[in-house]
């Protein structure tokens, strides 16, 4: 869903009304599927928790992968 459409728009609100009363919204398999980089990006102010897909990190170095972590 492309944030600025309609339908974006509404999820926009649907995603803020969870939010406002303190209930903490967490997504799953990040970067894939609908919850993609860009999705998350423009809720970061109402996520309070991400769990990476391990997909990402398949071809990267163990050294890399510390880093990513650390940061």
């Amino acid at each position: 869903m492309q944030a600025g459409s309609i339908g974006g728009k509404y999820f926009d609100r649907s995603f803020q009304r969870i939010h406002d009363p303190g209930f903490e919204i967490a997504l799953d398999d990040v970067v894939y599927g609908s919850n993609s980089f860009s999705f998350v990006s423009h809720h970061l102010d109402q996520i309070s928790i991400i769990k990476l897909s391990l997909l990402i990190f398949d071809d990267i170095s163990t050294g890399t992968m510390i880093q990513f972590i650390d940061a």
